[in-house]
């Protein structure tokens, strides 16, 4: 697994996949750690195809709308090679213009098809919404978007503890139904755990959780945002949870309308991510001061 637009994520494991009804969530007590994991916040918009997205004028709207937050522009151009009649071609090129933050912890990627704001310094939710919406205001402004087909709001966290040693030692920091393998290690040094969890959230939402007992120096790595602070390296455990709406019917675009749906997908991550891990994941490490 990686996220293919700004940073490379080196996460390529195998799951085994359940697919449960998410029901009614489970109602905790909101609160902001001072040591909190979360690495890597990913809020994406797919539409169909529009060309114009590809033109100068297009990236100078991009760049002066957006010249306060993301100041410093980039042109890309990627070409993929299709096989034909004639052998293998050149496809024509597809333009993707990123913006980026002077501290390179965040950037916002438009390309043909799609809408791609990542951050690695997430602070607030609402503070995050407003960057999505500054992101999408000068789409709006070009009318080249004639509809959504696809939403989707990503969190990765990566729980590190300096007593953890191996996969075994996450007991009593991650809840127990997501360490259910370790009752193998009876028969064996249990080296990596990992699973996927997919569950229904409302009629046309989905959300993916990823979760896996690695080591090295983390799964969010490379440019051209940076991490918060250089990834030490060890054992590490990675919630990755992935939001998604798809409709069956492609969307209008409107931005008022775009950021509803973000709402309604970041309503249960925050539970989510608190059944995944323990009171006293919280107390020894989340709420101590980094």
């Amino acid at each position: 697994m990686r996220i293919t637009v700004c940073i490379p994520v080196r996460f390529c494991v195998c799951w085994a996949v359940y697919f449960i009804d998410a029901g009614e969530p489970t109602v905790y007590q909101r609160e902001v750690f001072p040591n909190a994991p979360l690495e890597f916040v990913a809020a994406e918009v797919r539409f169909p195809y529009s060309p114009k997205l590809g033109r100068h004028e297009s990236f100078d709207v991009l760049v002066d709308a957006l010249r306060d937050v993301f100041p410093i522009p980039d042109r890309e151009e990627q070409r993929e090679r299709a096989v034909g009649p004639q052998g293998v071609q050149a496809a024509e090129p597809q333009v993707t213009y990123r913006l980026l933050a002077k501290d390179r912890l965040s950037s916002v990627t438009v390309g043909h098809s799609r809408l791609n704001l990542e951050v690695t310094d997430y602070q607030e939710y609402p503070e995050f919404r407003q960057l999505i919406r500054r992101s999408l205001e000068p789409l709006d402004t070009l009318g080249v978007v004639v509809g959504v087909e696809r939403i989707g709001l990503r969190f990765i966290d990566e729980v590190r503890v300096p007593s953890v040693k191996a996969a075994s030692d996450w007991r009593g920091y991650i809840a127990d139904e997501f360490l259910g393998p370790l009752v193998l290690s009876d028969e064996g040094t249990v080296e990596n755990l990992e699973g996927i969890v997919k569950m229904q959230t409302h009629a046309e939402t989905h959300l993916v959780l990823r979760y896996a007992a690695l080591d090295g120096a983390g799964v969010v790595g490379g440019g051209p945002l940076r991490r918060r602070k250089p990834p030490s390296s060890g054992p590490f455990f990675v919630i990755d949870t992935d939001s998604v709406w798809q409709g069956p019917e492609i969307m209008d675009f409107d931005v008022e309308s775009v950021l509803d749906v973000f709402d309604q997908l970041h309503e249960p991550v925050g539970t989510i991510f608190h059944r995944t891990i323990t009171d006293r994941l919280k107390n020894e490490v989340l709420r101590s001061n980094p």
